[in-house]
């Protein structure tokens, strides 16, 4: 999944927008604003309550993508390389509510608007996925959501006081598709035979013999024949 990585970089972005207040450090926190949570802080408080995923069918595409890389030596030249082939990636919608925290409603305003400020500069959230490399997530900022009868049901259940609050939206690929060791990998010899994902350095003349050797075929059976 990709859940993690962003509320790692939204937590980046959220603890820059709201900065310091004169010596007292903000807390940012990913918890359900209920009133034991938030209410009356000890220190100010930006909390990014993850409250709704669902997958974007509307960027959700049929067919295959190959992927295409360096070739082996024995591959025949100006000929691509297609060493698997690869779903098309599912988004996820990720729906955050922001909300800001104080002992001073003044103070908490003041968070949210420094929030609000940071977070409307980015409309897009590029994520660092360990060793794999970089993915790209879409961002929206203050759109209301879909279903606008969520939230009020959602503040419902919290039991906390009614607050501003400021809706953020990350469409994201999913991980378990974007990374390539979870692609289902079939590497292609010359002359089309597939050789095994647990030995993708096999050559073609091994992958030949051990088709054979499977089949009861062998060199000389194969020799007297011809």
């Amino acid at each position: 999944m990709m859940i993690e990585y962003v509320d790692l970089q939204l937590e980046k972005w959220l603890k820059e927008g709201a900065g310091r207040l004169i010596v007292t450090e903000v807390e940012v926190k990913f918890d359900p604003p209920t009133s034991k949570n938030v209410s009356e802080p000890a220190r100010p408080i930006v909390d990014a309550y993850l409250y709704d995923v669902r997958e974007d069918l509307s960027r959700r595409a049929a067919g295959s993508i190959p992927v295409i890389e360096s070739p082996p030596e024995e591959w025949p030249k100006g000929k691509p390389y297609v060493s698997a082939t690869d779903a098309p990636p599912r988004y996820l919608r990720l729906s955050y509510m922001i909300t800001a925290w104080a002992q001073l409603p003044k103070t908490a305003h003041m968070l949210l608007s420094r929030v609000y400020v940071r977070l409307a500069k980015e409309s897009k959230m590029s994520i660092q996925v360990s060793e794999h490399g970089t993915v790209r997530a879409d961002v929206e900022v203050g759109r209301p959501p879909m279903e606008d009868r969520i939230l009020s049901e959602l503040w419902s259940t919290f039991g906390s006081p009614l607050t501003p609050l400021l809706n953020v939206t990350v469409t994201v690929p999913m991980l378990d598709i974007f990374l390539r060791e979870d692609l289902t990998r079939n590497r292609v010899v010359p002359g089309g035979v597939r050789t095994s994902v647990t030995n993708p350095e096999e050559g073609p003349q091994a992958v030949a013999a051990r088709l054979r050797q499977a089949s009861g075929t062998s060199e000389e059976e194969r020799a007297g024949t011809s």
